[in-house]
C-alpha cells in the first residue's frame, strides 16, 4: 500500500513539475507557442504517414499505386516537398514494422486532430485502399478499426468511404492528384 501511495505521489509530483515548466516557458519563452504549433503539425504528419503505411500494407503487399498515392497525399494534403514526403513515407514504414506503435499513433490522432481532420484522415485511408483499383476486406477492416480508435461513428465512416469511392471513380489509374484534391 505504501508503495502505491509513493508511486501516486511521484506521478503527481511529475505532473506538477511539468505544469510549472510549461508555465515558465509560456511566460519567459516568447517562441513557446510557435514551437508547440510546429510540433503539433509535425505530430500530425508523422501519425498520418504511419497510418497510411499501415493501410497500404493491410493486404500483405505494398502496391506501387498505393505507394504513389501515399506520396501524392503527403505532397498535396500535407504540403510536403518531395524529400519530406519520401522521408515521412520511410518513417511510416518503420513505424508499421512495430505493431505496438499503431495504437499510440491512433491515440495521438484522436488527441491532436480535430473532428474534421479525423474524417479527412479516414477519407485518405479509403483513398489509399482504392489506389490499386481493388480494396481488400482487410483494408476496409483497418480503416474501420482506425476510425473507431480515433472516435468516428460508423455513419461517418460510411459517408467517408462513399465520398472517396465517387472521387476515385473520376481518377484514371496513375493520375497525379490535382492540388485541390
Amino acid at each position: 500500500m505504501l508503495r502505491k501511495l509513493l508511486q501516486s505521489y511521484q506521478l503527481v509530483a511529475a505532473d506538477a513539475r511539468n505544469a510549472v515548466a510549461d508555465r515558465f516557458h509560456q511566460i519567459f519563452d516568447a517562441d513557446a507557442d510557435e514551437d508547440a504549433a510546429f510540433f503539433a503539425v509535425a505530430t500530425k504528419k508523422l501519425c498520418a504517414g504511419a497510418i497510411f503505411c499501415e493501410m497500404a500494407m493491410a493486404d500483405g503487399k505494398l502496391e506501387p499505386a498505393e505507394q504513389e498515392r501515399i506520396r501524392d497525399l503527403l505532397l498535396v494534403r500535407f504540403g510536403l516537398n518531395d524529400t519530406e514526403a519520401d522521408a515521412l513515407f520511410k518513417i511510416g514504414q518503420q513505424a508499421t514494422a512495430d505493431a505496438s506503435r499503431l495504437p499510440r499513433m491512433t491515440a495521438s490522432v484522436r488527441d491532436n486532430f480535430d473532428h474534421d481532420e479525423r474524417i479527412e484522415l479516414i477519407e485518405m485511408l479509403f483513398d489509399i485502399a482504392l489506389a490499386d483499383g481493388q480494396e481488400s476486406a482487410r483494408e476496409i477492416e483497418v480503416a474501420e478499426q482506425a476510425a473507431g480508435a480515433i472516435g468516428l461513428t460508423p455513419a461517418e465512416v460510411k459517408h467517408a468511404r462513399a465520398k472517396i469511392e465517387s472521387r476515385v471513380a473520376m481518377l484514371k489509374p496513375g493520375t497525379k492528384l490535382p492540388p485541390d484534391y
